[in-house]
């Protein structure tokens, strides 16, 4: 019986007239193998392929009552049946047999060289069209919650072959000092084992990795969390296999309390892995400096600087740093995470982990906004001050300018910022921001009403004052200054920041000038000056 190839992201029409655990059911004993003889197809959703080889010449599918391995003698199988990849198969003429206890469906059988055991052969690639078939792709898959203790090991254990999560798991103290495998001689440890042991559980399972995988040469994991993988036994022994390294979310803290260890890097360090396709070292922390406020940052970003490099983090949902205050020295978890840009901006996306470790103060870089444009990737997340501003704008949006050039600012309604049409200097941090179809921009982003200095947001008033009249320099006339103000000089009450207020009349009794008061008198003072002091003196 032939079936036609679907339509692209489509399943075939293809009825499924078995389910996996129906299948496994033949199965009674360890040794069992036996070829199908039932004109019978299952379907399944890819739970684990071979991309980072930790899985070798085999898929895993499952249905909703169990999954199981296809053996096949093909090298990277997920360019064909990636994880989310619906497949069906043709069983008729497939052997069932298993590998220490785990029920794998492969193709005819060999025995040991010894001849104690039989292998179960693997599905050629010429065979493949006749038993497989492709259907639609990226289908969700969501593990079984489960612990240790839930395994029997049995060759009927539904559970065998499952895609499955175990929560509050860790590696051995140990252990935290190996890597996943022995990525420098696999001819001598083809694989690496490890106990893992969650924290509400006595039981243990072993985690098993290929040396040959493309994270056997990373540091394992060194925190508490989820592991999910697929579920398998050997010998009576229940083990999982990870995909990669993203299954092992282990950033809490350890069941005994104590928080993950592993290696603090600077961010000049941090950002070697912002180029390419590099995946940030497990077990990798930056200790930082806050320079944003979240007050005038998107939820969940936040800006760290430690000596003249920055990065954005974007915590994931509800994990935001406490109290991840500006100023506030805080260590993050970066493990196992990549870089991204969004918006133009540079940002790690995702982070769980943080604590606070103290506070201390970043010292600006001071710098023109010239400068600051043509060095926006390097400065990016650190903070600058620009002397001598202008300002111009409204709403939310703003510019920026001084002799060199302009920037962009936005000012979030919750920052409780005013903005002033002038400053002697505003201090920010540096992003970067690329809009629809164009290139990227340097902006600076204030993150309080501190941030700028010597601003004023209206016209000094107009109208009275001393008269300096037409010629310079102006002579202020002290003669009988003893009986009023000096000449020119007026007096105002009432004064507000729009108006010098109302004239008033000015007498006072005769004195000296040191017993004058107000500025007159500082005056005075410094310069000895009496009641009989004329202009002429």
């Amino acid at each position: 019986k032939k079936f036609d190839e679907p339509p692209l992201n489509a399943d075939p029409d293809i009825p499924v007239t078995m389910t996996i655990a129906e299948l496994k059911a033949k199965y009674s004993a360890i040794g069992d193998f036996q070829t199908l003889q039932d004109d019978k197809v299952i379907s399944g959703i890819v739970t684990a392929d071979d991309r980072t080889g930790n899985f070798f010449k085999q898929i895993v599918i499952q249905d909703e009552t169990g999954g199981i391995p296809i053996i096949i003698d093909v090298n990277s199988l997920y360019t064909m049946y990636p994880v989310g990849r619906r497949v069906y198969v043709k069983v008729k003429g497939l052997m069932l047999g298993d590998y220490g206890g785990t029920i794998q469906l492969g193709l005819d059988s060999t025995r040991s060289s010894d001849g104690r055991f039989l292998n179960l052969g693997r599905i050629p690639e010429t065979l493949l069209g006749a038993y497989l078939v492709k259907g639609s792709f990226d289908n969700a898959i969501t593990p079984q919650i489960v612990k240790p203790s839930d395994f029997t090991g049995a060759i009927n254990d539904p559970l065998i072959g499952r895609f499955v999560q175990i929560n509050s798991a860790e590696f051995r103290d140990a252990d935290l000092v190996k890597t996943y495998a022995n990525a420098a001689s696999p001819t001598t440890e083809s694989a690496r084992n490890f106990t893992i042991k969650p924290c509400n559980d006595t039981k243990s399972i072993v985690l098993r990795n290929s040396s040959y995988a493309t994270f056997a040469g990373l540091n394992v994991s060194q925190g508490n969390g989820p592991l999910v993988g697929v579920a398998s036994v050997f010998n009576g022994t229940i083990q999982m296999t990870i995909r990669d390294t993203s299954d092992v979310q282990f950033k809490g803290a350890r069941c005994n309390g104590q928080t993950p260890v592993g290696t603090t890097k600077t961010i000049t360090q941090l950002l070697q892995y912002a180029t390419g396709d590099s995946t940030i070292p497990a077990g990798t922390w930056i200790e930082a400096v806050i320079v944003s406020d979240t007050k005038n940052e998107a939820a969940g970003n936040y800006r760290l600087q430690e000596g003249t490099a920055g990065i954005q983090i974007r915590f994931a949902s509800g994990n935001n740093p406490d109290p991840g205050a500006l100023g506030d020295k805080l260590k993050v978890y970066v493990g196992g995470y990549r870089f991204s840009i969004f918006n133009g901006g540079l940002q790690i996306n995702g982070a769980d982990v943080s604590q606070t470790t103290g506070t201390a103060i970043i010292t600006p870089r001071v710098a023109t906004i010239a400068q600051i444009t043509q060095n926006m990737r390097a400065w990016e997340s650190t903070v600058v001050t620009i002397n001598n501003v202008t300002i111009s704008g409204s709403g939310s949006n703003y510019t920026i300018n001084d002799a060199t050039g302009s920037l962009a600012t936005f000012v979030r309604t919750t920052a409780g910022i005013t903005m002033p049409t002038a400053a002697t200097s505003i201090t920010g941090y540096v992003t970067v921001f690329k809009p629809t179809g164009g290139t990227d921009q340097a902006q600076i982003t204030l993150r309080t009403a501190a941030d700028i200095v010597g601003g004023s947001t209206t016209e000094p008033p107009t109208g009275g004052g001393i008269n300096l009249g037409t010629t310079s320099p102006f002579l202020l006339n002290f003669d009988n200054i003893g009986s009023g103000l000096p000449e020119g000089v007026k007096a105002y009450t009432g004064a507000s920041a729009t108006a010098l207020g109302t004239e008033a009349a000015f007498t006072s009794t005769a004195t000296a000038w040191n017993n004058t008061s107000g500025a007159f008198k500082n005056f005075a003072s410094a310069t000895g000056l009496t009641a009989t002091t004329t202009l002429a003196d």
